[in-house]
């Protein structure tokens, strides 16, 4: 049975989201129900074994004699009259331990002290924060209430849910999620949109992914974050960039691969069985335009609290980084003006390097260096045709 705490105040959701520990699959369920009522749950932590199990959270004491409850900050200003007192302030800045007995404190990572509001969906976005949060931030993931982030119904492979039903729980969202908390808020109403500028406050980055001017409708913009929050890192990821005339479209990772040029120099070259342009297997423009959102992150990061700069915004395209990565390729066409050809398996650099059909299956060999060429000559005996180097 999971113990439950009476109706919360605005500012108690706020502190809430902000003292969540990293929990069990099935938390993002009761909190998204519990929110909607205003109320907050026993959480699941992990326990020692790998199993799980309900135990009753911390209670924080909002009141205070040396203020009264009431503090005057910029949090009055966004919270009212309900702003947390000075006691919660501490337990917050303090940050909050697993309450089972058994559990430890997690390593401090590189980024320890580093608070993140998440606000991305899919892949991209949510695989830049996991990295900073791998680091050690704190990161904070917002959803949509009553079905979650849009990565949670992506298929085929989802994890069990209550009775064997299906969760909300896939493979493809928990891949990109790890050491993230999790709170469901209403973005298209005037409380949510309080409730996520309440927490920027509180935090060193805000990311979001949505398609150029969405933010700005929500009230969530650069301007309308900054505005409570000077300091604030604010990075946003989208497909064409922030401006420019195809800055209004969306895309997914399979669209950039294509129109990047890309796919043309991926698959089975002309004149073979099977040729033409293919997709790469994975999602590789949005896992490095993760990555390149996490660069970015904390090189300004570094710029704001090393070097004496201010909070920014950070522009980072899912198109930029489909064209970045084909490198060399590029930089041949760049030179010599001639597309480059696909050539299926093979290397870009020295032979033998590609895949070579054996008789129990395939077989990549790269031996593209005089020495390895040589290497592989011995062991496949033939040491006479070492000359050839």
């Amino acid at each position: 049975m999971v113990p439950t705490l009476p109706p919360t105040s605005f500012s108690d959701m706020v502190a809430v989201a902000l003292a969540l520990q990293p929990t069990a699959y099935d938390t993002f369920d009761r909190w998204n129900d519990t929110f909607r009522k205003g109320r907050k749950e026993g959480l699941f932590f992990p326990a020692k074994g790998g199993s799980y199990e309900a135990e009753q959270p911390r209670q924080i004491t909002w009141q205070n004699k040396s203020c009264g409850g009431i503090c005057p900050s910029r949090r009055r200003r966004l919270l009212g009259s309900s702003a947390l007192c000075c006691r919660a302030r501490r337990y917050l800045r303090k940050g909050a331990v697993m309450t089972n007995s058994d559990s430890k404190r997690a390593p401090v990572g590189a980024l320890s002290g580093v608070r993140i509001l998440d606000l991305g969906r899919v892949l991209a976005a949510p695989w830049g924060t996991q990295i900073l949060a791998d680091l050690g931030a704190e990161v904070i993931k917002v959803e949509r209430l009553g079905v979650g982030s849009d990565e949670r119904a992506y298929g085929p492979k989802f994890m069990p849910g209550p009775e064997g039903r299906r969760s909300l729980h896939s493979a493809f969202h928990n891949c990109a999620n790890r050491n993230k908390k999790s709170i469901a808020i209403d973005l298209s109403s005037s409380r949510g949109r309080d409730l996520v500028l309440a927490l920027a406050v509180e935090c060193d980055v805000l990311v979001e992914n949505f398609v150029p001017g969405k933010a700005r409708k929500l009230g969530l913009d650069y301007e309308a974050v900054r505005a409570v929050h000077p300091g604030i890192v604010y990075a946003s990821l989208s497909g064409y960039g922030q401006t420019g005339p195809l800055s209004d479209r969306p895309g997914y990772d399979a669209i950039f691969q294509a129109r990047s040029g890309l796919m043309s120099l991926t698959g089975i070259p002309d004149g073979q069985p099977g040729a033409g342009p293919m997709r790469i297997g994975p999602s590789l423009v949005d896992v490095t335009t993760g990555y390149n959102l996490a660069i970015a992150i904390l090189g300004a990061l570094y710029h704001r609290d090393a070097l004496g700069g201010q909070g920014q915004q950070i522009d980072v395209a899912l198109m930029d980084t489909a064209i970045a990565i084909q490198s060399h390729a590029l930089a041949n066409y760049l030179l010599s003006g001639e597309q480059p050809p696909r050539q299926g398996s093979a290397g870009n650099g020295g032979h033998p390097s590609q895949v070579f059909e054996c008789l129990d299956g395939c077989l990549y060999i790269s031996a593209g260096q005089d020495q390895f060429f040589a290497s592989l000559c011995v062991v496949l005996g033939c040491e006479d045709e070492t000359d050839d180097t």
